[in-house]
C-alpha cells in the first residue's frame, strides 16, 4: 500500500482513446491520482477517482483555462503522459497542406505548447 508521499499526481492527455484508458486504469491500480483529458465525448474510464477535463489539442486557445483552472485545482503534477495524435493513415505524399498542418499541430506543436 502506498503512503501519501508515494502517491503520484498524473495527467494523462488524450486518455479517452487508443491506449489512454489502459494508462488511466494502470495509474489508478498503482494508487495514483489521475487527471485525464478527452477531446470530447464521454470519459473512457467510469471511475469517480478520475478527474476528467475537456481538452482539444487543435484548439490551443483552451490551454490557458485547462492549466489555470483544472490543473491548478488538481495540484502539482508528478507525471504528464501525452497520448493523443492525429494519424490519417495515408501516404505522406497524399497529405495536403491543411492535413499536414493539423497533424503537426496535434502531434507536436500543441503538446509542446501545453507542456510549456
Amino acid at each position: 500500500m502506498k503512503t501519501p508521499t508515494d502517491v503520484r499526481s498524473v495527467f494523462v492527455v488524450g486518455a479517452a482513446a487508443s491506449f489512454g484508458p489502459a494508462l488511466v486504469r494502470g495509474f489508478l491500480d498503482k494508487g495514483d491520482r489521475v487527471l485525464a483529458s478527452t477531446r470530447g465525448g464521454q470519459p473512457a474510464v467510469a471511475d469517480p477517482a478520475v478527474g476528467w477535463v475537456p481538452l482539444d489539442l487543435l484548439q490551443p486557445a483552451s490551454f490557458g483555462r485547462v492549466v489555470s483552472e483544472e490543473v491548478t485545482a488538481f495540484g502539482l503534477l508528478d507525471v504528464v503522459v501525452m497520448t493523443p495524435g492525429v494519424l490519417p493513415g495515408r501516404s505522406l505524399s497524399d497529405y495536403d497542406d491543411d492535413l499536414m498542418a493539423e497533424v503537426m499541430q496535434a502531434n507536436l506543436l500543441s503538446q509542446a505548447s501545453l507542456l510549456r
